[in-house]
């Protein structure tokens, strides 16, 4: 339990900033797509996606490289390479993205008429475009990381979100179309872009200037090879996160990436407040007993972690499946409730990105960036190969559905490897007992809905108070939890 306290506990801290981050962002979502028809929000998300796609070509994993060589040059006092370092990744990345957002800029007719297929889409790639310039900076926002600043490292995000919602909202008054969204991100970019610059200067490096770019061939080869390294399993991210948009985008309709891009997000919710902060914490903790050899705990622990994020994630997925027209009727509006097939199948596939997420970060804590690499790799090549054989007969549904099964690929797979190399085991009779659990949970909503008839956000509250404290009371009767556990929890974050 020491081990998943401490996880759960670290997680705590970042997990405000991601949960603000989140809600901002959802409510910037939410205000788009109340102002916009689903042409206009699909068509925003739709350039949204395919110019940040190309993020990676800009980097090269240069920023992951910054990431990994700061610690080790801070432990030597070589603030010189530190400098050297962020200085050479700076101007890679400004050359490229200039290179890139210039790309962007010339073809966007082009662009817009045979990939997009309406020339709305002309001033939305010009500033996205300009957007896509400002991620040159990423590198300083990378360095918060490297140098442990994580507050830091994850309040940029939040303003982001922050400052995008707030300018949607006044830009709303006077643009009626995509270009009110594009143009926020665009003015949250120079803000962040300053906030990020002054941070640096004033708190994270500010010796920053006291030493001299110097060209370090073998110090710029070491970047390199790192970046390059990394870079697979980046791109590999990008084509499972953007992949399913950009040939919906070709393929179909721009209705149907406005469809897809409502019931994603409200999804990834799973992931986002629970995967995410959890891995952040996991690598460190992970690489620490990995290093010491301290595998029964680091076994134990990831047995645990695994079992309560199973246990938590099941309920949230069948509220999702369950409730879906109320969940996208309430945050979007009526023109989106066509959505709601997508997020019950998204629903099912978040819960297995979400343990691939934590089983993937286990395996770069014990040193297996190859493997890791690998199994991103050729997952991505099967969601390709899946949308490409689904998405021209099945449209959005079949983007759902190849996604889900990219992930329970990739948790599968994750899993067997992470009992391989320290050799946890399966919690196989506790996931039969929990999807028993969630089976009689559905069958209760389909119950309880019959009983209340009543305005449908009250129900949706009334029902999931009633399966909440039935869930809880139920995995306690069948030991799924131990109140001496949870309890035992809650004082450790607490303290």
């Amino acid at each position: 339990m020491d081990y998943t306290k401490r996880a759960v506990k670290g997680a705590a801290i970042l997990l405000l900033m991601y949960v603000l981050a989140g809600l901002f962002g959802y409510f910037f979502r939410m205000v788009v797509a109340r102002n916009l028809d689903p042409l206009q929000y699909g068509l925003f998300y739709a350039v949204f996606s395919f110019v940040m796609f190309f993020g990676l070509f800009s980097d090269f994993g240069l920023g992951s490289a910054v990431v990994r060589f700061i610690p080790e040059f801070q432990a030597k006092k070589r603030f010189d390479l530190i400098k050297n370092s962020i200085t050479f990744t700076f101007f890679i990345q400004l050359m490229f993205s200039t290179i890139i957002a210039l790309g962007f800029f010339s073809l966007s007719n082009w662009l817009a008429l045979k990939y997009f297929h309406n020339v709305a889409a002309i001033p939305v790639i010009k500033i996205m475009a300009f957007v896509f310039w400002f991620t040159t900076f990423g590198v300083f926002i990378a360095s918060f990381q490297g140098f442990q600043k994580m507050f830091e490292f994850s309040l940029t995000n939040f303003l982001k979100m922050l400052f995008a919602f707030i300018f949607v909202l006044m830009l709303f008054s006077s643009i009626k179309d995509a270009r009110a969204p594009a143009y926020s991100y665009a003015i949250s970019s120079i803000l962040v872009t300053l906030f990020t610059l002054a941070i640096f200067k004033l708190k994270v490096f500010p010796d920053f200037f006291n030493y001299k770019f110097k060209i370090n061939k073998n110090l710029f080869k070491t970047l390199f090879r790192f970046g390059i390294s990394t870079s697979l399993a980046s791109f590999s991210y990008l084509i499972l996160s953007y992949t399913d948009t950009i040939m919906l985008t070709y393929s179909k309709t721009l209705n149907d990436v406005a469809f897809y891009n409502v019931a994603m997000p409200i999804a990834t919710v799973l992931v986002w407040f629970v995967a995410y902060p959890l891995s952040t914490v996991l690598l460190p903790m992970t690489s620490e007993m990995y290093s010491r050899k301290n595998l029964k705990s680091l076994k134990n622990g990831m047995e645990s972690v695994q079992k309560y994020c199973v246990l938590f994630l099941i309920p949230l997925a069948i509220l999702f499946i369950t409730f879906s027209e109320i969940i996208i009727r309430v945050l979007f509006g009526e023109a989106y409730v066509a959505a709601s097939i997508i997020l019950r199948i998204l629903a099912i596939g978040v819960i297995f990105y979400s343990l691939s997420t934590i089983n993937v970060t286990a395996l770069y804590g014990i040193k297996k960036p190859e493997l890791t690499a690998q199994i991103i790799s050729v997952v991505a090549l099967i969601n390709v190969i899946l949308n490409i054989a689904l998405i021209p007969k099945f449209g959005t549904i079949g983007a759902a559905t190849a996604t889900s099964l990219s992930y329970l690929v990739m948790m599968i797979w994750s899993s067997f490897k992470l009992k391989q190399n320290i050799k946890i085991k399966l919690p196989f009779i506790y996931l039969i007992k929990v999807v028993l659990l969630g089976i009689f949970i559905v069958a209760l909503i389909a119950f309880l809905k019959n009983i209340f008839v009543m305005n449908y956000v009250l129900e949706f509250f009334l029902i999931a108070s009633i399966i909440s404290f039935v869930y809880v009371f139920l995995a306690l009767l069948l030991k799924l939890i131990y109140a001496e556990e949870v309890l035992k929890l809650i004082k450790s974050l607490i303290k």
